[in-house]
């Protein structure tokens, strides 16, 4: 009688462990790479969804500071670049169309390793001078019943109406390997850029 017993030779066993910690090594090595690029990509996807919240609020007349037509906004300030502010621009009528302290809806933190880095403004025709990126604080406020929005910055002085068409905010990793650039363009479209 000639019996066969089934089962694994050492050599077999030996090849499949050395193809699974193949495999393991592989992605393990590669999660904090792929960690870094998901999470500035949840952050570009949340400043903008905040930019989309403060010109739906302002959009759906939501009753703020006792009026209804006042402005909604969102306030980007690079002294403090692990977080930006959703506010209701309650001063004056809702006319000054700027962030002031007080006038917080939300302060959104940003993740532990993004942060924002650049804002700039600029024209977008053919042979415009190139992006200003000195900017050093920024209000982007939306106002019914005009969808087109009103942009504040601060430029090393006080805070003027930046007159420009297009501003890009960018946010990057903290090591700096990773950004995004949200682009709000003053018709309140909003796109998110590598």
């Amino acid at each position: 009688m000639n019996v066969r017993i089934k089962g694994f030779t050492v050599l077999e066993l030996l090849i499949v462990i050395g193809i699974v910690a193949v495999i393991t090594s592989t992605v393990f090595g590669n999660y904090p790479e792929f960690s870094r690029r998901l999470a500035i990509e949840r952050e570009a996807q949340l400043v903008a969804l905040t930019l989309r919240d403060a010109e739906e609020r302002a959009i759906r007349t939501r009753r703020a500071g006792g009026s209804f037509f006042i402005p909604f906004g969102v306030h980007f300030d690079l002294a403090n670049p692990k977080e930006y502010i959703l506010f209701a621009d309650t001063d004056f009528g809702g006319n000054q169309n700027f962030y002031d302290a007080g006038e917080e809806i939300e302060t959104i933190t940003m993740g532990r390793s993004v942060q924002l880095k650049d804002i700039c403004a600029y024209e977008k025709q053919g042979g415009s001078p190139p992006p200003d990126c000195d900017i050093n604080s920024l209000s982007i406020t939306f106002k019914r019943p005009a969808p087109l929005i009103k942009v504040h910055g601060v430029k090393g002085g006080p805070v003027v109406d930046m007159g420009v068409p297009d501003f890009e905010i960018y946010v990057e990793t903290e090591d700096g390997v990773h950004q995004q650039k949200i682009v709000v363009w003053t018709t309140g479209a909003i796109s998110i850029e590598n």
